[in-house]
C-alpha cells in the first residue's frame, strides 16, 4: 500500500477509501465500459480479501489497531465497489463471473468469524469498521441472484 517506507502512513487509508470509491463509480457506468476492466477487477477483489481460511485465521495474529483500521477500510470499499457492480452490471453476471465473486464474499464471511478478536485485541474502535464490512457484506448477497448460492 505504501510506495516507499518513509510515506506518512495517516495517507494510506485515505488514498485506500478515495480508490474504492472511484472504483464503486466507474461501476455505475454500466456494462459496456465496466466490460473492459473486469478482469482486472476481479483480481483487485480476490486480492482485497485473505485468500483462504487458513489465511484469514493467522492474520488476526498480525498488525496493530492503526493497519487494522486501514484493512477494514480498503476491505469495506472493496465490498461497496462489488456491490456496485453487481447492482450496476445485472448483464456481466455470467455464471463463470459469479463463481469468481462469490471467492472473495466467501473470504470475507470467514474473516467476519476473527473480527469479534481482533476487536478485543486491537481496541473498541474498530468496531465502526467491522459494522461497515457486515452491512456491505449483506449487500452484495442481497443483491446476488438467487441461483448464485447454488
Amino acid at each position: 500500500m505504501l510506495k516507499r517506507t518513509t510515506e506518512d502512513t495517516k495517507w494510506a487509508m485515505i488514498r485506500a477509501k478515495c480508490g474504492w470509491m472511484i472504483t464503486g463509480a466507474l461501476m455505475t457506468l454500466g456494462p459496456s465500459v465496466v466490460r473492459h476492466f473486469l478482469p482486472k477487477m476481479l483480481g483487485l477483489w480476490a486480492s482485497a480479501f485473505p485468500p483462504t481460511p487458513d489465511e484469514a485465521e493467522s492474520e488476526k495474529s498480525k498488525g496493530d489497531p492503526y493497519t487494522w483500521q486501514v484493512t477494514l477500510e480498503c476491505r469495506s470499499g472493496a465490498l461497496a465497489a462489488l456491490s456496485s457492480f453487481i447492482k450496476h452490471c445485472p448483464a456481466l453476471l455470467s455464471d463463470d463471473i459469479v463463481r469468481r465473486v462469490m471467492i472473495p464474499l466467501e473470504s470475507c464471511v470467514a474473516m467476519t468469524a476473527h473480527l469479534p478478536a481482533i476487536i478485543r485485541a486491537h481496541g473498541n474502535h474498530l468496531k465502526v469498521s467491522a459494522a461497515m464490512i457486515r452491512l456491505r457484506l449483506y449487500e452484495a448477497f442481497k443483491l446476488l441472484p438467487p441461483n448464485s448460492y447454488e
